[in-house]
């Protein structure tokens, strides 16, 4: 009889305040140094805005705010100042207790 396949991941629960969206700090073009599932460092660059009112193209780079996993990055290309652009998954609670989870 033959084993049963190894998962090659280890799974683990994270609750809803362990999710940090990383929102743009200017408008312009958003590219991307890090893809989906890769493990950041908190002060890495893992993306980059493109300002569109400079008269030359100027690329600023963003910072990952904590340590943890980029799961999610936004479908635009074009942002706003204010645009939630990432999402990571860390171990660090990133909401404080007793904060309403509700939009």
């Amino acid at each position: 009889m033959s084993q049963a396949p190894q998962n090659p991941f280890k799974l683990k629960q994270l609750g809803v305040d362990q999710v940090k969206m990383v929102n743009a700090l200017m408008s312009g073009i958003v590219t991307y140094r890090s893809k989906l599932g890769d493990t950041l460092k908190a002060g890495a660059p893992f993306a980059d805005v493109v300002l569109l009112g400079s008269p030359t193209a100027q690329s600023i780079p963003i910072m990952t705010p904590c340590n943890g996993v980029l799961f999610s990055i936004t479908g635009h290309h074009f942002v706003t100042k204010g645009d939630t652009i990432a999402m990571l998954a860390t171990d660090e609670q990133q909401i404080k207790v007793g904060t309403q989870l509700a939009f």
